[in-house]
C-alpha cells in the first residue's frame, strides 16, 4: 500500500510539474520570434532556417506551442520559436513516475468448480503478457479473466514474489468462473469501474484526463499518443519510456489527454476557481471526495505542501473520478466511428477534412458515409463540385509525415495505419461557366430588336450545351428576315459571312425556328435583312 501511494505521489507531481507547472513566462525582447509553417517544413527544418538549436530547444518549442505532434505541422500555422542563438527551457518538471492509482469500486463473482489453473511466482522483471506467452496462455483472451481472478486493476507495480492465478495453458475459461480455482475463496473480489462521475461546479472545467493504456499488438507510442491526443514527449516521461520502440503488449501507460474516455475507469483532473468562503476541503465535499485520504494526492497535484491557506482567484486541480460505462480500455478519439458491417472490434484511424472551395466532399467506405476507416479499407471521395465548377485535385496525406498516399482515377484511397488529411480543390468548368450572346456589330443587327431565351427565361449568358432561342423585335417596314448567323469570332464585315471567308469552325449552327446549341465560347448574332 506504501509502495503504491509513493507511485501515485511521483506521477501526481510530474503532472503538476507537466500540466499545473505550465505557466506563461515573460521573456525579454529579442528572445523569441515567430514563423509561419510553410509546405514541406518540419520542426528541425525551421530550426536550421533560423539559426536555432532544435535538439536544446525542442521541448520548450513543444511545450510552448501546444504541439501535440512535433511531426505534425499544418501550412500556415504560426510558431513562436526562440531567437537566433537563443536556447530557452520549459519549466515543466522531468521527473518520471509510474501510472496513477485508478478510482475502483468492487464486485463480486461466484465460485464455479471444474477451472484449470496455475498458480506462478513473480519475478523481478516480469511482465504478465510475456508470462502467458512463455506458459503458451493466450493473453488477450484471458486478460479480463486474469485480471478477475487476482482482483487486479492494473498490471504495473505488481509486487516480485505474488503468486498469480493463470488459466492452464490452452484454455479460455469464462469470466465468470475467475474464482474457481484451487486456494482462491468461493467468491473472488474483482476490480471494475465507477460510475461515480460528479457534475462539475459551476465555473470548473476539466483541465485534461488521466487513464490507464494497455499496449495490445501493432502499438507504437507515436499510434497512442495520436489517438488520444497526448503529447509524446509528456506521455514518454510520465511512463518512464526509455525508448519508444520498445514498448510491451500489456504494458500499462499512464495517458494524459484533452480528450475525454468514452469508457473505462479514469479521473478528471478540475480546474476550480477559489471564491470566498471556500476552503479544499469544502470544494472536495462538493464532489464527494474525502478530503483526508487524498490530501497528498492533491497537494502533489497544485505543487503545494499547504492548502490550508487558499486565495480568492486562485486555481486549485482537484482530482475528480470520471464515469467509466465498463472496465477495460479507453476507445481512442476517432476509433468510435464503424462503417455499416465492419466489425466494433478494429481499430479505426481518423479522416480529417480540410475545408473546400466551390465545392463540397463526402467520405464513404461500402456507400456507407464514414470519418474514419480501417488499415486497408478503400476510401471513395465524393467530390460534388458547385455550379460552374469542377473536380481540380483530391490530395491524401498520412498525418504524422506528410507523406502522400495514391488516389486512383476513380477518386479511391487505401487507408493506412494512420490518420490522414484530405483536402478536395475545385477550379472553373470551362464546359459549365456562362459564355456572353453578343449582338455583332454589321449587317442589320442594330436595327432589330434582338431576345435571347434561355430555358424559357431571358438571359444574355448561356453555358455550353444550353438551346438557345432567338425572339426577334419588329422588322423596319418593308424588310423581312433573310439570314441569321452565329460565330464564335466577333465578324468584321458583312462579306465575311456572306462570301464564305470566315473559317467554318466558327460557325454555329442556326435552326428554321431560330434556336441555336450554345458552345463553350462567347457567341456573336449578326441580322441580314431582305425586302419584301
Amino acid at each position: 500500500m506504501m509502495k503504491r501511494m509513493l507511485s501515485l505521489l511521483l506521477s501526481l507531481c510530474l503532472m503538476a510539474g507537466l500540466f499545473a507547472g505550465m505557466t506563461t513566462t515573460a521573456y525579454a525582447a529579442g528572445d523569441t520570434q515567430e514563423y509561419i509553417v510553410k509546405s514541406g517544413d518540419n520542426l528541425s527544418t525551421i530550426c536550421s532556417k533560423l539559426g536555432v538549436d532544435y535538439a536544446k530547444n525542442k521541448e520548450w518549442i513543444i511545450n510552448t506551442n501546444k504541439l501535440t505532434d512535433p511531426n505534425v505541422l499544418s501550412v500556415g500555422q504560426k510558431l513562436i520559436m526562440p531567437a537566433k542563438g537563443k536556447v530557452l527551457k520549459w519549466e515543466g518538471s522531468t521527473d518520471t513516475t509510474t501510472t496513477p492509482a485508478s478510482t475502483v469500486t468492487t464486485d463480486t463473482i461466484a465460485y464455479t468448480p471444474g477451472v484449470s489453473t496455475i498458480q506462478y511466482t513473480l519475478k523481478s522483471g516480469d511482465f504478465i503478457s510475456v508470462v502467458c506467452k512463455k506458459l503458451g496462455i493466450d493473453f488477450a483472451a484471458n486478460d479480463a479473466w486474469i485480471r478477475a481472478a487476482n482482483n487486479i486493476s492494473s498490471y504495473n507495480n505488481l509486487a516480485v514474489g505474488r503468486v498469480i492465478i493463470l488459466p492452464a495453458p490452452g484454455t479460455t475459461p469464462a469470466l465468470s468462473t475467475a474464482g474457481s480455482s484451487s486456494g482462491v475463496s468461493a467468491v473472488t473480489t474483482v476490480a471494475t469501474t465507477t460510475s461515480s462521475g460528479a457534475s462539475l461546479l459551476s465555473g470548473d472545467s476539466v483541465k485534461y484526463y488521466l487513464f490507464d493504456y494497455t499496449v495490445r499488438s501493432g502499438d507504437t507510442l507515436f499510434k497512442i499518443c495520436q489517438a488520444y491526443g497526448a503529447n509524446m514527449d509528456t506521455v514518454q516521461k510520465l511512463n518512464n519510456i526509455a525508448n519508444p520502440a520498445a514498448l510491451r503488449v500489456g504494458q500499462v501507460l499512464s495517458i494524459p489527454s484533452s480528450i475525454a474516455p468514452s469508457s473505462g475507469t479514469y479521473t478528471r483532473i478540475v480546474a476550480h476557481k477559489v471564491v470566498s468562503g471556500d476552503t479544499v476541503q469544502k470544494i472536495c465535499n462538493n464532489y464527494g471526495i474525502n478530503y483526508g485520504p487524498n490530501a497528498a494526492k492533491i497537494k502533489a497535484l497544485n505543487n503545494r505542501d499547504n492548502l490550508d491557506v487558499i486565495q480568492v482567484g486562485q486555481t486549485i486541480l482537484i482530482p475528480v473520478p470520471g464515469s467509466g460505462s465498463s472496465s477495460g480500455s479507453v476507445t481512442p478519439s476517432g476509433s468510435s466511428v464503424v462503417p455499416s458491417g465492419s466489425s466494433s472490434g478494429t481499430a479505426y484511424y481518423t479522416l480529417n477534412k480540410t475545408g473546400s472551395v466551390n465545392g463540397t466532399y463526402s467520405l464513404t467506405v461500402n456507400g456507407q458515409s464514414i470519418n474514419g476507416a480501417s488499415s486497408g479499407q478503400t476510401v471513395h471521395v465524393v467530390a460534388t463540385p458547385d455550379h460552374g465548377y469542377k473536380l481540380n485535385k483530391i490530395t491524401v496525406t498520412k498525418a504524422y509525415n506528410g507523406q502522400e498516399v495514391k488516389v486512383d482515377k476513380n477518386n479511391n484511397f487505401v487507408m493506412p495505419a494512420c490518420n490522414v488529411n484530405i483536402s478536395v480543390t475545385f477550379k472553373t468548368d470551362p464546359n459549365s461557366a456562362p459564355h456572353s450572346i453578343n449582338k455583332s456589330s454589321v449587317g442589320d443587327t442594330s436595327s432589330v430588336t434582338l431576345t435571347y431565351v434561355v430555358n424559357g427565361y431571358s438571359n444574355a449568358t448561356a453555358e455550353k450545351g444550353q438551346t438557345v432561342a432567338l425572339v426577334l423585335g419588329t422588322l423596319p417596314s418593308g424588310r423581312l428576315l433573310s439570314k441569321v448567323y452565329v460565330t464564335t469570332v466577333a465578324p468584321t464585315s458583312l462579306t465575311q459571312l456572306t462570301k464564305g471567308t470566315l473559317d467554318a469552325k466558327y460557325f454555329v449552327s442556326v435552326s428554321s425556328n431560330l434556336t441555336f446549341t450554345m458552345p463553350a465560347s462567347d457567341v456573336y448574332i449578326t441580322i441580314v435583312l431582305k425586302n419584301a
